[in-house]
């Protein structure tokens, strides 16, 4: 399974006030999930809001075209004119999910292929493709303060 460590320690902080006053934190956790899912679809609906390759932190750089040869591939097959990772449906978009487990919350997919296009990459037979990186899981700056404000009501009810 592909999934991106976030490190956003204004999260962090509140998740462990959470944990040391003794609260379940699987309720707050799959509401910070669920925001998550939701920018990851905003990702892919926007074709890319990543900041740089390689980091979970969104921003407004959008993911690189497709090939001319592959939006040719892919209008043979009557699947172009479309998004850019999303080619069929159940594929990269609709795999994305989430999973609260202890004092986590884990959001990515269980595509193989999701690294690629994550983190780009030499692809095909001979590995002579190159793919370039179009971040799909990555977390825009108003996400982290959504997941914030969900804490702090929780918190504020302790």
């Amino acid at each position: 399974m592909l999934k991106i460590s976030v490190d956003a320690a204004p999260v962090l902080s509140r998740l462990k006030k959470l944990a040391a006053a003794g609260s379940d934190l699987s309720a707050p956790l799959s509401v910070c999930g669920e925001i998550l899912l939701s920018s990851v679809e905003e990702n892919f609906q926007r074709g890319g809001r990543y900041g740089s390759a390689g980091s979970w932190r969104g921003g407004g750089t959008r993911w690189a075209d497709l090939a001319d040869s592959t939006k040719a591939a892919r209008a043979k097959r009557g699947k172009w004119p479309g998004r850019i990772l999303d080619m069929s449906q159940g594929g990269l978009a609709a795999s994305i999910s989430k999973t609260v487990q202890g004092n986590a919350v884990t959001v990515g997919t269980n595509k193989r292929y999701g690294a690629i296009h994550q983190f780009g990459g030499q692809a095909g037979r001979g590995r002579k493709v190159t793919i370039p990186a179009r971040p799909f899981l990555v977390v825009q700056d108003e996400d982290v303060e959504d997941m914030m404000d969900v804490l702090d009501r929780y918190i504020a009810k302790q």
